[in-house]
Parts: structure tokens; C-alpha cells; sequence
């Protein structure tokens, strides 16, 4: 099974901060102000080291927020592609995207770009516990998804990765924002890089 990483590897943009400064601009315009409460303090939370990265991912998924609003965001996160990798991934008939990003906007993206065939892991709440689809969890729910089949072939830009990307037959590293020593571990999966 082909696997694929978002955030710089199919996307050339981190979304998840473009997500939350989406969110504070049209909270504001739409007049949504108890919204735009909750994401300030969030925000403040983490500006001031009270909360970290993954706290204050699991609790803003937590804002009710219309829906047209993620799909809004989809539509502009789709303008953000990296086409090289979108053209491979679009002609096969089936594969896993695997990302850290959370559901509320990646189940949109996902369904805009590819139209059903991709299968999506991503951040959410399961069953009262947040799972943070991030480094050796991506790696744990990608195994408990795929039930034994090979990832043949995993994209990715990001170190973080390194649990699935140890675990692939073929690596291909998307940009450069991989660390030498993290490419050294990997280099005899490493098929070829995409700028």
C-alpha cells in the first residue's frame, strides 16, 4: 500500500497554523465571538507555555465551528499543492494518507482532492482520547490499519516520520527539510527525492 504524509509532502505548506489564523479571521468577520474567545484563549495558553502543541490541537478541535467553514479552508488548502506529488498519488486507484493535520479539515481536503480513493488517517478524538496521528502513533495507527499489508512505498518531508519511514519498503522524501542524520538512518529506503 502506498502511504502519503500532508503537511510538506503533499501540501508545500504546514496547514495546521493557516487553519487556526483562518479560523481567528473568520470568527471575526462572521461575527462568531464566543468562537473567537476560545481560540484566543487557547492561543494564549500556548503563546504563555501553559498547554503544548498536541493540548492545544485536541482542545480546538473541541470549538463548534460550521462545518462550511472547514470545507472553506480545504478549498484554499487545495490551491497549496505540491503537483508533483499530487499526479502520482491522483492515478492510483487506492492509498493511505497518514497525517498529523486534524480530521475537521483534512476529511474535506481528502474528499475534494481525490474523490473517495484515498484513505485518510488523521488527528481526532476516539473515544474520549485524543489521538495526536503524529510520529510513532502515525506508524501504530497506519499497522492497526493496514492489518499486515506492506507500506511498498511511504512520501514524506519530515523527520517525524522515521517510525513509518523504517518500517517502508521505499521512502521518497519530498523538499529538504529532512536532517542528515535522519536521512543517513533511512538511506537504503530512500528511492529518490522531490524538490
Amino acid at each position: 500500500m502506498i502511504v502519503s504524509d500532508l503537511d510538506g509532502t503533499l501540501l508545500t505548506v504546514n496547514s495546521f497554523p493557516l487553519w487556526v489564523k483562518y479560523l481567528l479571521r473568520k470568527s471575526l468577520v462572521s461575527f462568531k465571538f464566543l468562537v473567537l474567545f476560545r481560540l484566543l484563549i487557547l492561543g494564549v495558553l500556548r503563546k504563555c507555555g501553559f498547554i503544548n502543541h498536541s493540548i492545544f490541537k485536541s482542545r480546538l478541535v473541541l470549538i463548534e465551528i460550521p462545518h462550511s467553514w472547514n470545507h472553506e479552508f480545504s478549498i484554499l488548502l487545495s490551491m497549496k499543492l505540491n503537483t508533483e506529488v499530487f499526479d502520482e498519488l491522483n492515478r492510483l486507484n487506492s492509498f493511505v494518507l497518514a497525517t498529523a493535520a486534524p480530521i475537521n479539515y483534512a476529511a474535506p481536503l481528502a474528499q475534494i482532492l481525490f474523490q473517495g480513493r484515498c484513505n485518510l488517517l488523521a488527528s481526532e478524538w476516539r473515544g474520549g482520547t485524543y489521538m495526536d496521528n503524529v510520529g510513532a502513533n502515525k506508524y501504530s495507527n497506519l499497522a492497526l490499519f493496514l492489518k499486515g499489508v506492506e507500506i511498498s512505498c511511504f512520501y514524506t518531508d519530515h523527520e517525524e516520520d522515521l517510525p513509518t519511514m523504517l518500517n517502508s519498503k521505499k521512502v521518497v522524501l519530498v523538499g529538504n527539510r529532512m536532517s542528515k542524520s535522519a536521512i543517513f538512518l533511512v538511506d537504503v529506503n530512500i528511492t529518490r527525492i522531490i524538490n
